[in-house]
């Protein structure tokens, strides 16, 4: 049986946990970060999405930029595109159509993706978190859009008193750790330093939903790194049950 332990933020720690122990395996949860309404409380995308027949594109990068959306807006017909699959299933099973979802699922692989549908001074909105990267933003303009970002939520810091929970968890030994976002990698970090010496993790692979995440890792110095097909929760979950013995000793 194998022993995870996920990082990714509240609310969205359970949905990958459930997965996981539907695989067979053992999961603890350490959020490193849980997702909070912007500091204006929504009143900026409240006003963007009055005068959404202004842009020409609305752009997601995060499941939940699509959530506070959602919450928002009725479906109608919009040109939307996307940086994965999992956020593409969202939006659809909120009743939006997705007209471009991403391949590579990453923001430099939907900035490629919308330049070869021609978006040379194109009005884009990028539905976005407060502390978002700007690749997404800063590629389109590049390839001659016109681009909003506007804030759909924050991600604010959970309290993580790291060395009570390494003495809370010395004998755990987790095979691996999976992460979701390259911020909770870096946090990760800071809290624990370079955790390969760490008793919880010394025999630990290192799981990364993404391209963009899996970068975070080898930066980060972490190894083995474990990537899925597609970017999913499902396909994390697939990915955890399959990793081989010999790389967990």
């Amino acid at each position: 049986m194998i022993n995870v332990l996920v990082t990714n933020p509240r609310p969205h720690c359970k949905r990958l946990a459930v997965l996981l122990r539907a695989k067979g395996c053992t999961v603890a949860e350490l959020p490193l970060w849980e997702v909070v309404p912007p500091s204006d409380g929504g009143a900026a995308l409240r006003a963007v999405c009055a005068r959404l027949d202004d842009y020409d594109w609305i752009t997601f990068t995060s499941r939940f930029a699509i959530e506070a959306f959602v919450a928002i807006v009725s479906p109608r017909s919009r040109r939307i595109a996307v940086v994965g699959p999992e956020t593409a299933a969202l939006l659809q099973r909120a009743g939006f159509t997705v007209e471009c979802v991403a391949d590579p699922a990453t923001a430099e692989g939907l900035v490629k993706a919308l330049a070869e549908r021609g978006v040379s001074d194109a009005k884009i909105l990028v539905v976005q978190g407060s502390t978002a990267r700007q690749t997404l933003a800063e590629g389109l303009r590049r390839v001659g859009a016109i681009v909003e970002c506007v804030d759909a939520y924050e991600m604010r810091p959970t309290a993580v008193d790291p060395a009570w929970w390494i003495r809370e968890n010395e004998i755990a030994r987790y095979d691996a750790v999976a992460f979701t976002a390259p911020s909770a990698v870096e946090r990760f970090v800071e809290l624990f330093g370079p955790p390969k010496g760490v008793p919880p993790f010394a025999a630990a692979s290192w799981l990364a939903i993404g391209p963009t995440t899996a970068d975070a890792l080898k930066l980060a110095g972490l190894a083995p790194i474990y990537q899925p097909r597609e970017p999913t929760f499902a396909a994390l979950a697939d990915l955890v049950a399959n990793i081989p013995v010999d790389s967990r000793t």
